[in-house]
């Protein structure tokens, strides 16, 4: 989810004495694939193994309470005209997909890149429009189906009633936006980032066990600033440069800072969607508390963090790109 903020706090290529380094929305894709088995596997085993075994069992039945209106009531039965959305949904995806992949690998498209190369290119730089257009299709096909879209005006109020949610986050960017410029009129950063590189360096801290101390940092500062690309954007202007004076590519940076921010994001009283867990679980156990629903959560933390370090540390050891054209140290 943070990809495109480091383009959005860094110049493009970024720009730090001595060292020039280009940075693309795929940066961290084999890391995140690979994880992303692992984590699976190590949370089923959670779930299954350590947490459901100690969850209380329903008296009578198995289905959640009534909800407290009609509005709220969770609907399990997808009808055949829905299964009939989905398939044509997926379909218009799949064309969509095919069509810009063809594109893209024509010999001379204007979609690849300087000397058609393929990477970096403009479809990797595009690629947030692009998934937006593919969403886009496939809300729009669905919703034709379903009759839920009987008209042109209905997508963008639809569109207007989602974009609600991110109010909270559409002020805080305002602000950080101030403070990252703050940082470019004053070179703050860039001294911070040669101090910090220098600390790091008195103190033995390089290569992994750097980024195992900026893993770290990230996972405090995760338990007070709950967003994401709000605590990216704070900190990458400053261990960004930092870490490409110690010979680490932008995408090892951005590799850590998931760790980071994925292991205490679930279990911090701040994090809005916390309260929207337990909203859900009342519904099971209308006795539960935040205590309870934070306790099981931090089941995962530490499996996850471990679990998280030890994919990058096979990355590391290996010397594995992240990403397509995104090596871990620079040249």
């Amino acid at each position: 989810m943070h990809q495109r903020q480091i383009e959005l706090v860094e110049p493009h290529p970024l720009q730090v004495p001595g060292v020039d380094a280009s940075t693309h929305i795929l940066i961290n894709y084999f890391y995140t694939a690979a994880a992303s088995v692992v984590l699976a596997l190590i949370g089923g085993f959670l779930i299954s193994r350590v947490l459901e075994p100690r969850l209380p069992r329903p008296a009578q039945t198995t289905d959640p309470a009534p909800a407290d209106d009609a509005d709220t009531a969770v609907t399990t039965e997808v009808t055949p005209l829905q299964r009939t959305a989905m398939r044509r949904a997926g379909l218009a995806v799949l064309a969509y997909a095919a069509l810009v992949l063809t594109c893209w690998l024509v010999p001379g498209s204007p979609l690849r890149g300087a000397g058609g190369a393929l990477v970096p290119s403009p479809v990797l730089d595009g690629i947030v429009p692009l998934l937006f257009v593919a969403f886009l299709l496939a809300g729009a096909v669905y919703g034709r189906t379903v009759k839920a879209v009987t008209r042109f005006e209905d997508v963008p109020r639809m569109m207007a009633e989602a974009i609600t949610g991110m109010s909270a986050y559409i002020v805080l960017i305002l602000v950080i936006a101030q403070v990252i410029g703050v940082f470019d009129w004053t070179d703050l950063g860039t001294l911070l980032a040669v101090k910090g590189a220098a600390l790091l360096q008195s103190v033995g801290l390089t290569g992994y066990a750097g980024l195992l101390a900026f893993v770290l940092l990230v996972c405090v500062l995760n338990l007070f600033i709950t967003s994401g690309s709000a605590l990216w954007s704070l900190v990458a202007p400053v261990f960004v440069p930092a870490f490409m004076l110690l010979g680490m590519e932008p995408a090892a940076t951005q590799a850590a800072f998931r760790i980071g921010d994925s292991a205490t994001q679930m279990i911090t009283p701040l994090n809005p969607y916390v309260f929207l867990l337990l909203t859900v679980l009342r519904r099971y156990e209308p006795e539960a508390r935040l205590g309870s629903l934070l306790s099981r959560l931090s089941v995962f933390v530490v499996p996850f963090l471990v679990a998280w370090l030890a994919v990058l540390g096979v990355f590391y050891g290996l010397d594995l790109p992240l990403g397509p054209g995104a090596a871990l140290r620079t040249p």
